[in-house]
């Protein structure tokens, strides 16, 4: 089978990541994490990357850049094949270090932009070893949120953010849901050139209501739809209606609902039949048949697709919170929290090292 062509180009925004052969740690000392941001910075000064956020665990690794001339396979060469020789030289060993080729996904909207931060300082979170992003050091969080870093760390779009007031940090639920749907990217891939995020976070309901009508062909219930947000933030929707005034206290409202959240898994979480019927405890085939109503009342009833619309628009704003741009637009931005005052390191939960003991988010 032929491998998958790398899709780069100049003034790319890329999301790079590769973990250790066989699960082997790839960074077991201060000295080997200054060496990888070494090279980092090399690339940087030689003109082929701008770095704008990064996490280094034990045994993997996340990256997002934006490569100016369009030479991420180069970059990446010189990045992988100079640290695994110094490595391999400091520890008298031979063979490969990283896992077979690194993987990347293009980030092409400003959510999709907003959640790939997110989730590279969120690593050492969801390792469980730290409360917070920035306590952890070998991560851009660390820096961001200190006066002064490492001049090759781009800072420049976080700086502009600050500066007009633009940065929010995304409530703990959100923050699980970019985790979830950018994990879930990284493992399915996704079309850059059909990603709706940058249209849909932050819009108004006609808006949303527009795009759900023109994708209403493609609802059919046979394969997986778009990854825009979280199955905890769709289950968690649907219950706020179940306990409210939504479609539950209306005749036939329950049924209704769970049409609604079927075909939410299936269209918006990208879930297939197997994964949605296990968070919906029926079978396989109720979610077919659920999906299939999905798509047959969506093109029949106008006031299901209201709800629908109303309420995925709810989905997306508990997924990626908006702050107000000029002319009342939403603007979608990390919430990384700014401080004047550097943050001291924690007292525990670190060896002298400064590297987490346990593993992290892997790719």
């Amino acid at each position: 089978m032929p491998r998958r062509l790398r899709e780069d180009y100049p003034g790319a925004w890329q999301h790079v990541y590769n973990r250790g052969v066989a699960k082997r740690t790839i960074l077991e000392n201060d000295r080997d994490a200054r060496m990888f941001l070494s090279l980092l910075a090399r690339l940087v000064r030689a003109g082929q990357w701008e770095v704008h956020a990064f996490a280094l665990m034990h045994t993997h690794f996340h990256l997002l850049v934006r490569s100016p001339r369009g030479e991420l396979p180069r970059a990446m060469h010189r990045l992988l094949d100079g640290y695994a020789r110094w490595f391999n030289r400091a520890r008298r060993r031979d063979g490969p270090l990283f896992r077979g080729r690194y993987g990347n996904r293009v980030v092409e909207s400003d959510a999709h932009w907003t959640a790939v931060v997110h989730y590279i300082h969120e690593n050492p979170v969801s390792a469980g070893i730290f409360s917070r992003p920035e306590e952890f050091r070998y991560s851009s969080a660390w820096h961001l949120t200190r006066p002064k870093g490492p001049p090759w760390l781009d800072r420049s779009l976080y700086e502009e953010i600050a500066a007009i007031g633009r940065a929010r940090t995304v409530a703990p639920g959100g923050l699980r849901g970019l985790q979830w749907m950018v994990g879930r990217r990284l493992h399915r891939g996704t079309d850059a050139l059909d990603d709706p995020l940058e249209e849909l976070a932050g819009a108004p309901p006609d808006r949303v209501r527009h795009w759900m009508v023109r994708k209403a062909a493609l609802a059919d219930g046979t394969r997986p739809g778009w990854i825009l947000v979280s199955p905890g933030t769709v289950e968690e929707v649907m219950e706020g209606q179940r306990l409210g005034n939504g479609p539950a206290s209306e005749p036939g409202g329950e049924e209704t609902l769970g049409i609604l959240e079927a075909g939410f898994l299936r269209y918006f979480c990208g879930l297939s039949l197997e994964e949605a019927a296990l968070r919906l405890s029926v079978s396989p085939g109720t979610v077919r048949n659920r999906t299939g109503g999905f798509a047959r009342r969506f093109k029949e009833e106008p006031e299901f697709v209201d709800t629908a619309a109303r309420l995925l628009g709810d989905c997306l704003r508990r997924d990626f919170p908006a702050t107000a741009g000029a002319g009342g637009g939403s603007v979608w931005r990390p919430g990384i929290p700014f401080r004047a005052t550097p943050v001291e390191p924690p007292s525990g939960g670190v060896g002298s090292s400064g590297l987490p003991g346990v593993r992290g988010t892997a790719p």
